[in-house]
């Protein structure tokens, strides 16, 4: 069985880098929000949580993933504004650069 901490880790990572899976992590955070929530505690010590009321955890989630989405969304739209490579990224782009990397290298 996969540790949910560090694959919530990698998924935050992963969103940080560009890939756009907000939407997904928020379900595997209310999915997994009995050992994730005080992960999320902790690596949000400005918020104050009450680990008790998952119910507002999950909302509070759920704004910081809407806020990092929008905030790529503007950030995206400058880039496009000064004509920068930019683009959202999903799975079928990840698998084709993995297929390009792999015809380069061979």
């Amino acid at each position: 069985m996969a540790n949910p901490v560090t694959a919530y880790k990698f998924l935050m990572d992963a969103i940080f880098c560009g890939v756009t899976y907000f939407d997904e992590v928020k379900v595997y955070f209310k999915r997994h929000i009995g050992v994730l929530k005080s992960e999320f505690s902790k690596s949000n010590p400005h918020l104050t949580l009450d680990l008790a009321n998952e119910d507002d955890i999950y909302a509070r989630h759920t704004a910081w993933m809407d806020e990092l989405k929008v905030n790529f969304a503007g950030a995206l739209g400058k880039d496009r504004l000064y004509h920068r490579p930019c683009g959202f990224l999903n799975d079928q782009q990840i698998w084709l650069v993995g297929v390009l990397v792999s015809y380069f290298q061979n």
